[in-house]
């Protein structure tokens, strides 16, 4: 059976309002959890909604703010009226009540050192992820069994400390290892891309968020002498692209992985304009940024060049940031 959840909080503001109805949707539409606020339920008289509501909820989550802080403190209208009922549920029943801070505040008096759920930065993966393990009262970590048998470590004099940056990652040292982290930061970028814009989302409900990933055969213009013929060699890339609309506005950017033996055609590329055409592979020929293993580095990192972006990036993260702020900048510009 779902978890059922009532989400308490104060009319701050109309927005106040829609993010915890966004939140509220978000546990039911994502993590399958029956919660539930007061508009969603739109009963006439509120008071008798709020004893209801706490008993026949297995949480209740109290989205705190400034405002609400100082409502409970003075015991000001709806809010006054729950913390004299949440305030029993701490007494008796301490594990029903959950604390989010939306905000920078004082937690209100009868919740001093509570330990709450940190939203001031937002709503991300990880604190909603919190939420509901708080919420199907399931810890952050699991705790590993023991061994049935433990190994035997016998004591011994320490004689030097190690340092794991006398440690090297040799994937540098060979064409095959440098090809396996392009790809790698390939993805933590897509990865990464995908994380704010979703972030963006949740801030901003109004906007779209378009993302396809495939894998794309080219013929290439070169060929190779196999036996007694020319064998036409095929150029392959992993791409990916991102839409972006709001308000009749569009941001578009394309990054492709390519792994191809010529120099120039290895590398991670972006362009942040839709292709003319694309056939015989016309639309990989143009770019606009070009990421690459740094070719003077002993420890694998990524180098930028091109029109935009040059010396800005060593490390897919950081290219994947780099991507999302020309998607805004692009859907900002007036």
């Amino acid at each position: 059976m779902p978890k059922k959840v009532f989400i308490s909080y104060s009319w701050d503001s109309k927005e106040h309002q829609e993010w915890v109805v966004a939140l509220t949707n978000t546990l039911r539409e994502t993590y399958g959890i029956d919660a539930k606020c007061d508009v969603l339920l739109d009963k006439p008289n509120l008071f008798s909604m709020m004893v209801q509501e706490a008993q026949i909820n297995d949480k209740i989550v109290i989205v705190d703010t400034k405002r609400y802080t100082e409502k409970a403190n003075n015991e000001q209208g709806g809010v006054g009226y729950e913390t004299k009922l949440f305030y029993k549920f701490f007494q008796n029943q301490p594990q029903k009540l959950i604390v989010i801070k939306r905000g920078i505040c004082d937690l209100p008096f009868y919740l001093a050192g509570w330990n709450y759920i940190d939203f001031t930065g937002g709503v991300t993966e990880e604190n909603l992820d919190a939420l509901a393990l708080r919420i199907n009262n399931e810890a952050p970590y699991k705790m590993a069994p023991l061994a049935d048998t433990p190994r035997v470590v016998k004591s011994k004099a320490v004689e030097s400390v190690f340092d794991d940056n006398l440690i090297p990652d040799l994937r540098a040292a060979t064409p095959q290892g440098k090809d396996e982290y392009l790809r790698e930061q390939f993805n933590i970028a897509d990865k990464k891309i995908l994380e704010l814009l979703q972030q963006t989302k949740q801030k901003n409900p109004g906007l779209n968020v378009e993302h396809e990933k495939r894998e794309v055969n080219v013929p290439s213009r070169s060929s190779v002498w196999e036996g007694n013929s020319f064998r036409q060699q095929v150029n392959h890339y992993t791409v990916c692209t991102y839409c972006v609309r709001f308000q009749r506005k569009e941001a578009y950017y394309k990054i492709w992985l390519s792994l191809n033996d010529s120099m120039m055609d290895k590398g991670i590329f972006g362009h942040s304009e839709r292709p003319l055409f694309s056939a015989n592979g016309q639309e990989f020929n143009s770019f606009q940024l070009w990421v690459y293993v740094s070719h003077s580095s002993k420890q694998p990192c990524l180098e930028s060049n091109g029109i935009w972006g040059s010396g800005l990036i060593s490390n897919g993260k950081e290219l994947g940031e780099y991507i999302f702020k020309q998607l805004m900048e692009q859907i900002q510009r007036v």
